[in-house]
């Protein structure tokens, strides 16, 4: 095993581009070392991580009206607040993979780990804000991509709303 390999990347933050010709994500992950990983998201592979966070949301208690206008709150706060440091796109790309496996661990944060081949890995752990931010847009990009709405479990649409 590499020493690339065996090594946990964590997550600093991400972009989402749909490539057509492929028909898939482009995830571009900036890790904590500041290295970037390019990482290939499959209609499967989002199905088969959706499953289970629609089971997670399906199970977890509906926010009040007022939990609604704050989470709103924040999100607005956050949109204004600016990006945090240049394009991830025009950064150099270390490594570009494959993603085959997507585990999720549920807890605060929830954490998703992509695995690709020759046991590569990265971590991304997203609270409930950057978590349904990210599912908002990978969820736009999907449907206008013209990948069926099916793929979404109702309970995770609703958590975007």
């Amino acid at each position: 095993m590499s020493d690339e390999a065996s090594t946990v990347h964590k997550v600093k933050r991400m972009s989402s581009v749909y490539a057509a010709v492929q028909d898939r994500f482009r995830l571009a992950a900036q890790m904590d070392d500041g290295t970037v990983q390019a990482l290939w998201l499959t209609q499967r592979m989002l199905r088969l991580a959706l499953t289970p966070l629609g089971d997670y949301f399906a199970q977890s208690q509906k926010p009040s009206a007022e939990q609604k206008a704050r989470r709103s709150y924040s999100e607005l706060m956050h949109k204004v607040s600016g990006k945090a440091g240049p394009p991830i796109s025009t950064l150099p790309v270390a490594n570009e993979w494959l993603v085959e496996v997507v585990d999720l661990k549920f807890g605060p944060p929830l954490c998703f780990v992509f695995r690709g081949e020759n046991d590569r890995y990265v971590t991304m752990e997203m609270d409930p804000l950057h978590l349904r931010k990210w599912l908002g847009i990978i969820h736009r990009k999907s449907i206008k991509a013209g990948w069926p709405p099916s793929l979404w479990p109702d309970a995770v649409v609703a958590e975007l709303e």
